[in-house]
C-alpha cells in the first residue's frame, strides 16, 4: 500500500538528506517491513539539531518536502499545491496530529481517499474543525485512552485506539524491588525536549528555593531543543551549576535506562502533551513522578496514588510537590510500585504496536 504520512513538525535537511526521530523512524521502519511504500510530507529546515537521526531517504522513504519560507501565505500556498497530487497518488493518508495541514483531510474526502489521523498532542483536538476530522477519518490512533474515549465519543463509534507507546522497552524491562529509603540528598531528573513549554524555566526557580530550603539536591536536565541555550544561561546566573547539570541528550536504550534507575525523582511541569513517553519510561524503571495533569495524563496517572500532582506554569506548585516527595520518599515509593503495576499491562510487548495495529486496519479497506 502507498502511504503518505503528514507529519506535524518540520524534518531536517542536512547534505540533501532529511532527517527524523529515531521512535518516528521504527514506525515507518515497520510499515515499510509490511511491504508499503511510505512517502513522507512536512516542511524541512536546514538544520541538524541532534534530535532528528533517523535518514529518511537512506531509509527508502520518499520525501516531498517545502523550504520553510518567511512569508506564511506563500508557505502554505506553495505547500498545499503540492500536497493535492500527493494525496490523489497515495492509497492511504496519515495526519500526525494537531497539524497544520490538517485542512488536506477534506481533500482526501473530496477525492475519495482514506486517511487516518494519530492524535499526540493536545492543542486544538477537540475544537469543531478537529470534530469534522475525525468523523470522516477512517481510523483515529492516539497516545492515551483519554484521547481515544474523546473521539470515539465524538464520532458515535469505536473508529479510535490507543497505541502501545511508541518506546523501546516492555514489560521485560519493568524494574522490581526498588528501595525508596528517605535520602540525605535527592536525585532529580528531567528527561525529554528542552523546551519553554515543558516548565523548565519554573523548574530551575523551584530548585533554587529549594535550594535556599536547605534541601541537598542534584538536578539532571537530559535532552535537547530550543531552549538549551537560554536555560544554561538561566543556571549560571542564578549559579547553580554545582546543582543543575545540563547534560544534553541521549540515544543509547541502556544509558537512558540508567539516569531512570539512578534518579530519586522524576518530575514533568510540562504545560501541554498527549501522553508522555516519559512517564511510561518512569513508571517502568520504578522512579517516583512529580508531573503536570495536562492534555492525556490524567488518564492514567492519579494524584498521590501513582504520582504527585502539580500545577502548569507554577513555581510554587513543583516547589510543593518536591518538597513532598522528598518528606514523604517512602509514601511515594509505594505510589511508584503502583505505577510499575500499571504500565506492565500497558507496554506488554503481546499487544500490537503502533505499526502492527495501523497496518492491519488499513489493510482491511475495501474488503
Amino acid at each position: 500500500m502507498k502511504i503518505l504520512i503528514v507529519d506535524n513538525s518540520a524534518v531536517s535537511r542536512v547534505g540533501g538528506h532529511f532527517f527524523t526521530n529515531n521512535l518516528n523512524g521504527d514506525f515507518i521502519n515497520e510499515l515499510l517491513s509490511f511491504n508499503n511504500t511510505i512517502s513522507y510530507f512536512q516542511f524541512y529546515a536546514d538544520k541538524n539539531d541532534n534530535i532528528s537521526v533517523y535518514d529518511l531517504i537512506k531509509n527508502g522513504v520518499r520525501c516531498v518536502t517545502i523550504k520553510i519560507r518567511k512569508n506564511k501565505i506563500l508557505r502554505y500556498l506553495l505547500a498545499y499545491l503540492q500536497i493535492i497530487p500527493e494525496i490523489i497518488k497515495a492509497d492511504f493518508i496519515y495526519f500526525y496530529y494537531p497539524n497544520t495541514f490538517r485542512f488536506a483531510s477534506f481533500f482526501c474526502k473530496f477525492l475519495h481517499k482514506p486517511f487516518g489521523v494519530y492524535v499526540r498532542g493536545m492543542n486544538g483536538v477537540k475544537d469543531n474543525i478537529s470534530e469534522k476530522i475525525y468523523r470522516n477519518a477512517y481510523t483515529v490512533f492516539t497516545v492515551s485512552d483519554y484521547f481515544t474515549n474523546m473521539v470515539n465519543d465524538i464520532t458515535h463509534s469505536k473508529k479510535a485506539h490507543t497505541i502501545r507507546p511508541m518506546i523501546p522497552y516492555s514489560n521485560d524491562d519493568v524494574v522490581n524491588g526498588r528501595i525508596y529509603l528517605p535520602r540525605k540528598e535527592y536525585r532529580i531528573l528531567f528527561l525529554g525536549r528542552v523546551a519553554k513549554d515543558k516548565g523548565l524555566g519554573e523548574l530551575v526557580q523551584a530548585i533554587e528555593i529549594l535550594h535556599n530550603e536547605g534541601f541537598l539536591i542534584k538536578v539532571q536536565i537530559v535532552g535537547n531543543g530550543e531552549f538549551l541555550k537560554q536555560l544554561q544561561d538561566i543556571v549560571s546566573e542564578k549559579k547553580l551549576n554545582n546543582i543543575i547539570s545540563i547534560e544534553g541528550p541521549v540515544y543509547d536504550n541502556d544509558v537512558k535506562a540508567a539516569y531512570y534507575k539512578k534518579s530519586d525523582i522524576y518530575v514533568l511541569p510540562t504545560y501541554h502533551e498527549g501522553f508522555p513517553r516519559t512517564l511510561y519510561e518512569a513508571m517502568i524503571f520504578g522512579t517516583p513522578i512529580v508531573t503536570t495533569f495536562v492534555g492525556g495524563i490524567s488518564a492514567l496517572m492519579i494524584d498521590k496514588e501513582n504520582c504527585v500532582k502539580i500545577e502548569p506554569q507554577s513555581v510554587e506548585s513543583i516547589v510543593d510537590g518536591l518538597r513532598y516527595a522528598m518528606n514523604n520518599y517512602k509514601e511515594m515509593g509505594m505510589m511508584a510500585n503502583k505505577g510499575t503495576v500499571l504500565v506492565k499491562k500497558i507496554v506488554d510487548k503481546n499487544r500490537l504496536s503502533h505499526a502492527q495495529h495501523l497496518n492491519q486496519i488499513i489493510s482491511n479497506y475495501g474488503k
